[in-house]
């Protein structure tokens, strides 16, 4: 008989090696362990003893010292999906893996297992103990799998060809037809012997697997449940979601849970028990419910911040920004009751401390991280600043926090010599303000230089002293682009300047502070109530030429004058009896002597003690801005921030060090392009700019000529 091979394929992704079974939320977790897409012909069709094989002959073992236990993974849920290992050592689960899954559109997912054999003398002796794993003979042909055909050895291997259930196209194998009766056989004997019906048979539970079990939506007698906060929350889901019913807890114990519903003339009760040498719960008991659900009542008492936290863990853990208000929604939609918005806050804070931990345990617990961090990053570099309790000189509490990556370090030596500061606020339990400090490359992609912790904007200078020693180092001309703030102003002039506190802190002679241009023109809408004239003066700040910059000048006082006698004909506010003015932010000398605000009747006035230089682009001596005028590179870090803020100081750590990596990860490719065209000598957005220029200025010698 020639038999004709398909030549259609199955992918199965097989996990192998060595490695640790986890399991989370959605079931077990292989990632620990090496994977490797393979091939196979006609997989519906094989027995499982040609696939068996086929695996043996992958990893090159050999049957009389090793055998294989193969698993799959699978789910009997649709939503949510929970992913479950289940031992494969028949055809006939075999084929309905293979075929449930394509009918599901399930990934084709296989775990493979190599172990020692027990001869039968060694097993009376001994226990066979499934930890002796043959992981190293796995390992060692770990290369060879990927260069192995689907059913066939290379070329120049030496193995005998077994028969596989397969021939090539006008080839013939003798024994190929007896081979596969013989194995369908067995195949059929073991299928006899493990189950009456072949649709009817539960799924086996593998021995990988964990001792519990439960569904997601429905408790039922005999179901596993791994602790009792499991069996509590799938018995407050159930009758939450399901039944719409409220229950009452009648015993809870360290061996009992017995709850019963609310109504006393309802039989309704759940009762499980931990047993004496069991580590996992077991429901023994269930009376259903027999009262009358006459409408649904505006709260349920067992949707609890407890079980809130639980069911909404993924979705809160997942996204730092959701949230309260989208708590709410969730839950009115998934259970049709209303929880307060105080119970659901509390549900928020309970989900972040159990992944990050408490807020106080998270002050205790920077150090440590950040410690790991810089030992794990070389280049990295961390300050703690503290203080001793007056009453209890032996503890300590966390006051500031500086951190900085090494490979953001190196980065800014081939950036440009700008750095833009901001601080925004936390959010969380406790106050405080977090630092951001970015840098912008020449193709204008933002780089993360640093972050901190301080107690507010006014301890700048702790952020600032160590930007200058860690990043700057000594690299002269840098500039450093702010919002005015009054610490920072103080901080950038201790630094230039000297100042007792900071003896041993070397001067910044060659830095160069400059001012937002943004947040200038907040302040002059504040004090003149006017988006036109605040659109000149932000028009007057990024403009060049020294023509249309006095122009422009000229303008804005007209308008200024005009406004301001405008505003004194109105009705004053009580809110409007002090105008705002372009206040002092405690760096002035001591013969400036500023106007009060209702006495500024034009622009010249509002501006006169500020040095030109630090805000307008004509004045920018030596060029030091490099065209950047406001500070929206820290700005829009610090949106990327946002949702991280209300998190524990850990939470904030471990997004900022995973959205950094990631950013590198991803900007890496696209720099590596240009890197390779060799005509681009600069970025790609300076080349744009730099033959736009060029052609304009071709254009203007064409007219002139």
């Amino acid at each position: 008989m020639i038999l004709i091979a398909m030549s259609d394929k199955t992918y199965f992704q097989i996990y192998y090696g060595e490695g640790e079974i986890r399991y989370g939320q959605f079931g077990v977790d292989l990632s620990g362990f090496r994977s490797v897409t393979k091939g196979l012909d006609r997989a519906t069709e094989r027995p499982f003893r040609s696939v068996y094989n086929w695996f043996m002959k992958c990893f090159k073992l050999d049957d009389d010292e090793c055998e294989l236990r193969i698993s799959a993974v699978t789910t009997r849920t649709s939503s949510p999906v929970y992913w479950e290992l289940v031992t494969i050592d028949n055809t006939t689960f075999w084929k309905r893996f293979v075929d449930v899954s394509l009918r599901r559109g399930l990934p084709l997912i296989l775990f493979v297992q190599a172990y020692e054999k027990v001869n039968v003398e060694a097993q009376s002796a001994q226990v066979y103990d499934d930890a002796t794993v043959v992981e190293q003979v796995v390992e060692n042909n770990v290369n060879e799998l990927n260069e192995i055909g689907d059913d066939e050895q290379g070329e120049g291997s030496q193995t005998v060809r077994e028969p596989m259930g397969e021939v090539d196209e006008g080839e013939e194998i003798p024994g190929l037809v007896e081979q596969m009766r013989r194995e369908e056989d067995e195949g059929d004997v073991r299928d006899d012997d493990d189950s009456d019906h072949e649709d009817d048979r539960p799924v086996q539970v593998p021995s990988e697997t964990v001792p519990w079990e439960y569904s997601e939506n429905e408790v039922s007698v005999g179901a596993i449940y791994h602790s009792k906060i499991e069996l509590k929350e799938a018995v407050q889901r159930w009758s939450g979601k399901c039944l719409k019913k409220e229950f009452r807890v009648v015993k809870s114990s360290p061996q009992v849970y017995d709850v019963k519903c609310i109504q006393d003339d309802c039989p309704f009760r759940v009762h499980a028990y931990m047993g004496k040498y069991d580590t996992f719960w077991t429901v023994s008991r269930i009376e259903h419910h027999t009262c009358i659900l006459e409408k649904l009542e505006g709260q349920h008492r067992n949707l609890t911040a407890d079980f809130v936290a639980q069911y909404m863990y993924s979705k809160i853990v997942n996204n730092p920004g959701y949230e309260v208000k989208a708590i709410i929604n969730s839950i009115e939609d998934d259970f049709q009751y209303k929880i307060t918005y105080s119970k659901a806050y509390r549900a928020k804070q309970k989900a972040l401390e159990m992944r990050w931990g408490t807020y106080e345990a998270s002050y205790h617990n920077l150090p440590r991280v950040l410690n790991t961090l810089c030992e794990r990053n070389p280049g990295s570099y961390f300050e703690i600043k503290h203080y001793n309790l007056p009453h209890d000189p032996t503890k300590h509490v966390l006051q500031r926090a500086f951190f900085v990556l090494g490979t953001c370090i190196n980065a800014f030596q081939y950036c440009r010599p700008v750095i833009c500061i901001d601080g925004t606020f936390l959010t969380g339990r406790y106050k405080g303000t977090m630092l951001t400090a970015i840098a912008a490359d020449s193709n204008n992609q933002v780089l993360p230089l640093a972050f901190a912790f301080v107690e507010s904007e006014n301890g700048d200078e702790f952020g600032t002293e160590r930007i200058k020693s860690c990043i700057v180092r000594d690299r002269r001309d840098v500039c450093v682009i702010h919002d005015r703030h009054g610490g920072i102003m103080q901080a950038v002039q201790d630094l230039q300047e000297g100042s007792v506190q900071r003896q041993r802190t070397p001067k910044w002679v060659d830095l160069k502070s400059r001012w937002c241009m943004r947040h200038m023109g907040a302040n002059f809408q504040k004090q003149f109530k006017s988006k036109k004239l605040t659109t000149l003066f932000k028009r007057l700040c990024s403009q060049n030429q020294e023509k249309k910059f006095n122009v422009l000048w000229k303008k804005l006082d007209e308008h200024t004058k005009k406004q301001a006698a405008e505003l004194r004909s109105r009705g004053v506010n009580a809110e409007d009896e002090e105008p705002i003015a372009m206040e002092n932010v405690g760096v002035d000398g001591p013969n400036v002597r500023r106007r009060p605000g209702r006495l500024i009747k034009s622009f010249s006035e509002w501006i006169e003690h500020e040095p030109k230089e630090k805000w307008a682009l004509l004045h920018d001596e030596g060029g030091a801005r490099y065209g950047i005028m406001i500070t929206n590179l820290a700005e829009v870090y610090n949106w990327v921030l946002r949702g991280s803020r209300s998190m524990p100081l850990i939470g904030i750590v471990e997004f900022y060090i995973y959205r950094t990596t990631q950013y590198f990860r991803e900007r890496y490719p696209k720099a590596e392009k240009v890197f390779k065209d060799h005509r681009l000598i600069y970025g790609q957005k300076f080349f744009e700019y730099m033959d736009k220029a060029n052609k304009k200025a071709a254009g203007h010698r064409v007219r002139n000529m």
